[in-house]
């Protein structure tokens, strides 16, 4: 949920930024942005699966503060809105 950041996350463990992003690539293979994205959207559809929260409190939860730009990377993400996500989770 919160703000993540290189820039942040660099100054909690005191290195630069640049060291960060390269030492987190040569770790786990994945860029920073893509892995806390990955997160963030593999939570996202827990909760629209297994909770009867709006959507815009779900967004908020994994950290979008703008349920609009939160909806519009969900569906790029799985070729569904939040809602179709729900109600097709719902129907299998």
């Amino acid at each position: 949920q919160d703000k993540l950041s290189l820039t942040s996350l660099s100054e909690v463990f005191h290195i630069s930024p640049s060291y960060l992003s390269s030492l987190f690539k040569d770790e786990t293979g994945a860029k920073l942005f893509d892995y806390i994205h990955d997160c963030r959207m593999n939570a996202a559809k827990e909760l629209l699966k297994n909770s009867n929260q709006q959507v815009q409190i779900i967004a908020a939860q994994v950290g979008y503060d703008d349920f609009r730009h939160f909806s519009t990377v969900f569906k790029k993400e799985t070729g569904l809105t939040p809602l179709q996500y729900r109600m097709h989770t719902i129907m299998e």
